[in-house]
């Protein structure tokens, strides 16, 4: 159980893995304390999670460098050079991270996780 004091000490102390997990496990172990805080807790865990935040919090717009036809919501994040069309699509995610593309539907972005263990299992660790 962590008792404060030091946060970098303490953290590096606590239980890894997703927080509902951690959290279950250590209430069941009688270690939780439930604190209630003014803000909502967001799971970063997919892209189609980061999207639903920032369209929720009016901060995603669509790129000058994107045109869409007869295609919604879609969430891009591509480099301000270069252009990005969509047509008929929906629900996807195009993240461009310079060396590699991911296009996906939004809600499969949570597979991303067995894409990084192919490429660790072909030595292609450079691009995540």
């Amino acid at each position: 159980m962590i008792d404060g004091g030091d946060v970098v000490e303490n953290y590096s102390q606590m239980s890894k893995g997703p927080l509902e997990e951690v959290t279950v496990k250590a209430e069941r172990a009688g270690e939780a304390v439930v604190v209630e805080f003014p803000f909502e807790i967001w799971d970063f865990g997919t892209w189609e999670s980061v999207k639903k935040y920032l369209v929720s919090n009016n901060l995603y717009q669509v790129g000058q460098n994107e045109i869409n036809i007869d295609s919604n919501d879609n969430y891009v994040r591509v480099p301000r050079e270069k252009q990005v069309v969509l047509i008929g699509v929906e629900g996807l995610v195009v993240i461009d991270s310079g060396d590699a593309l991911l296009v996906a539907k939004g809600d499969e972005t949570g597979k991303v996780g067995q894409v990084v263990e192919r490429l660790k299992g072909e030595g292609k660790e450079e691009l995540f």
